[in-house]
């Protein structure tokens, strides 16, 4: 095996490993993911973790749900660097709600507005809105 498929092949099985998705964003260091109650709907209750992906496949991304209380939802929503793009990392802890659809949804303080829905093979399909530009992600539960 050439040097060359060698690496190929070490990255290959790192992003098996990773869930197919090495994602690096920042979190707060306070982050703590709580178990939902009891009461809360398993369809709302799923969405409790961690969850890393990659917003237009270039913008790595983190969603943390903390806390699920009934229909609301404390959530930290982390990026990446994507210099070209001008975006520097970053974090911010937000309050977020379950639509009558399961639907978690956010709106950031810069306008942005990002929403959340579990598909049944169990990822989450992201969708981030602001002004006339949207952008779309898929979403892996991540190993803590």
């Amino acid at each position: 095996m050439t040097k060359k498929y060698a690496m190929r092949f070490a990255y290959l099985t790192l992003l098996v490993v990773m869930g197919g998705c090495a994602v690096s964003t920042p979190l707060p260091p306070d982050v703590n993911v709580q178990s939902p109650v009891s009461s809360v709907p398993k369809e709302i209750a799923a969405f409790s973790g961690k969850w890393v992906g990659r917003w237009d496949g270039r913008l790595d991304g983190t969603l943390v749900v903390e806390n699920i209380e009934g229909r609301d939802a404390i959530m930290v929503y982390s990026w990446g660097s994507v210099p070209e793009w001008n975006i520097v990392q970053g974090f911010v802890r937000v309050h977020g709600t379950f639509g009558e659809d399961n639907v978690l949804r956010a709106s950031l303080s810069t306008g942005v507005k990002v929403s959340y829905t579990l598909t049944p093979d169990g990822t989450l399909n992201g969708r981030y809105e602001r002004e006339n530009r949207i952008s779309t992600a898929q979403f892996k539960r991540a190993n803590k």
